[in-house]
């Protein structure tokens, strides 16, 4: 009976979540609190997130990003510094303690990649334009536009200048006439020679 009624809880919670993310193409594979989870416009992928019981924790994601599956957003640490791991204040002492705990958010921004199976921890920053390799775990800030892989940056995905100016790029200002009249550039490789071109399509950033 337990069982019937966490699919059926569970069934409810992803008809809610799609209602109120029509802007966005994601699901909830999990239950968390929704006030303490948002994703921007366009982001597509599976929610696997695991809040814990401190309301201070929070996920937040931003537009066009790419979530592949079997990704974890896991913000529900242990304090290994106690005499012991294990849940003591809340299976035996009915408490909530959370004085110690430092990192209670991860921020996702834009235009962000996070492969197949990748884990991430609270205080995980991905900044703009990031890719997160498959099966990496990240506990930290990743830069923008580089890539992560095994807890290093193995390279970035165009020169420092490109980098730069693609983080000017506004994409919360992204709407159909916008992505109508950058189509074709999907299928461009951007370069030194054609980005100033691209950022004349597209909204940019006021202050950066």
């Amino acid at each position: 009976m337990f069982g019937i009624k966490s699919k059926i809880d569970h069934m409810l919670f992803r008809f809610k979540w799609r209602k109120n993310n029509f802007h966005n193409f994601t699901n909830a594979n999990t239950v968390f609190n929704m006030e303490r989870v948002s994703v921007g416009k366009k982001t597509y992928g599976d929610l696997n997130i695991n809040l814990g019981t401190n309301p201070a924790r929070s996920v937040k994601i931003g537009n066009f990003c790419s979530i592949a599956p079997n990704v974890q957003f896991i913000i529900n640490p242990h304090n290994y510094r106690f005499f012991s791991s294990w849940g003591w204040q809340i299976f035996e002492y009915d408490e909530r303690w959370y004085q110690w705990e430092k990192k209670t958010s991860i921020i996702v921004e834009d235009d962000v990649w996070i492969g197949q199976g990748a884990v991430i921890l609270g205080g995980s920053v991905l900044r703009q334009g990031c890719v997160i390799g498959a099966g990496t775990v990240v506990s930290c800030e990743v830069p923008p536009y580089a890539i992560y892989v095994d807890h290093r940056i193995i390279k970035y995905r165009f020169e420092p200048e490109i980098c730069r100016k693609l983080q000017t790029i506004d994409y919360s200002r992204f709407d159909k006439k916008v992505i109508d009249r950058i189509k074709g550039w999907h299928r461009i490789e951007i370069n030194k020679n054609n980005i100033d071109d691209f950022l004349k399509l597209v909204p940019v950033k006021t202050e950066m």
